[in-house]
């Protein structure tokens, strides 16, 4: 059975998903992460530099925002000092500032608004029979300049459905644009929430059977917004025990670098800003088959854990795994498999594993909740 719940009382919100009783992804909503992809900003022009095609705008961030000509129309109206609407599309990193775009997306359910797009789009999922039907119907909606993506939940919505959540989308960028009205720039316009709409979003095509918070306004505002999971949605004042574990204990899990199994295996994880590292020590595991078995059926163990913490720990990059080393070449060779079996386990939001071999595994799952 999967679970997802919520935990939105608090400024940190946190969202878990349970599959049979385990943890299989987590999610933190800090107030303080304003920078991340899908946040809307009543931006500052700092510079136009016409040489490079591009603007440098003013988010309130350590950093000013880099708006290439491509993301904007640029016109007379683009000078030095004044206000604009301008949206994240790729987060600050270092010392180098957000990457923005003026051609803001609103997404819901099934849809994403595209006020500026002036385009239809179609995910790669939906057959050809159904674009036509949804092209018939929500073309004939949009206004001048508008445009729609739509994605492949569409396919199992009314056409009354489809309609009244692009009217949903649209009411919200209208309400976004009066709120600029009387306001300074920079400022915060939209900060895409994490938990919990953006994880709904997240699992909507996925098998989910309960839906837990633990505040009622909270869970009232997401059986409007998502009324087709409302029967799925249920209040419990206070969440209970995952794992065996409190929500604190499970955050404080995460943020050891030590994992241990109990199998007497230990996995030690190592964060830096170009990659993560992964060891394993099995000098605790104890078994009666030879060494070579022995190496072999550790790595095997270690592979589910892996896969588990890399979920639950949201890394993403370059991912280095440190499998201990066999002689046999018959049975090293069966780990690239095993570890493919184990990182598919990964809910990757580009759907690669990008193995490389024997010992070492590259993981090029993006951020979510970026």
């Amino acid at each position: 059975m999967n679970k997802l719940y919520f935990h939105t009382r608090l400024s940190e919100k946190i969202g878990i998903l349970m599959q049979d009783d385990k943890i299989k992804d987590i999610t933190i909503d800090r107030p303080t992460d304003a920078c991340r992809v899908g946040s809307i900003f009543l931006g500052k022009i700092r510079n136009v530099d016409h040489s490079i095609e591009a603007a440098f705008v003013d988010i309130g961030a350590d950093q000013v925002g880099f708006l290439p000509k491509s993301e904007y129309p640029f016109d007379q109206s683009i000078v030095e000092g004044s206000a604009i609407i301008v949206q994240i599309v790729k987060e600050p990193y270092q010392n180098k500032g957000a990457k923005l775009t003026a051609n803001i997306t609103i997404g819901g359910s099934n849809i994403v608004f595209l006020p500026y797009g002036d385009y239809l789009a179609f995910s790669k999922k939906l057959d050809g029979d159904t674009r036509k039907r949804m092209e018939n119907v929500l073309k004939p909606q949009l206004r001048k300049k508008e445009g729609l993506i739509i994605r492949t939940n569409s396919a199992k919505k009314t056409d009354s459905e489809l309609i009244h959540e692009l009217e949903q989308l649209r009411a919200s960028f209208q309400e976004l644009l009066h709120s600029t009205k009387n306001k300074k720039a920079p400022i915060v316009l939209y900060r895409d929430q994490l938990i919990p709409s953006h994880m709904l979003n997240q699992y909507q095509s996925y098998p989910i059977d309960r839906i837990y918070f633990d505040e009622l306004i909270k869970m009232k505002e997401m059986m409007t917004r998502y009324p087709h999971d409302k029967d799925k949605m249920e209040y419990l004042p206070s969440l209970p025990l995952l794992e065996g574990a409190t929500i604190d204990q499970i955050l404080k899990q995460l943020t050891s670098p030590v994992v241990q199994m109990k199998e007497g295996i230990v996995l030690t994880i190592e964060q830096t800003e170009g990659l993560t590292v992964i060891d394993i020590d099995s000098s605790q595991y104890r078994s009666r088959q030879n060494k070579q078995a022995t190496l072999f059926q550790i790595n095997q163990k270690a592979v589910p854990a892996i896969a588990a913490e890399i979920n639950k720990r949201n890394i993403s990059g370059i991912i280095l795994i440190d499998f201990l080393k066999m002689k046999r070449k018959r049975r090293a060779r069966k780990n690239p498999s095993v570890i493919k079996k184990g990182i598919r386990s990964i809910s990757c939001s580009d759907g690669s594993d990008g193995i490389y071999q024997a010992w070492t595994t590259r993981n090029d799952k993006k951020k979510r909740k970026c």
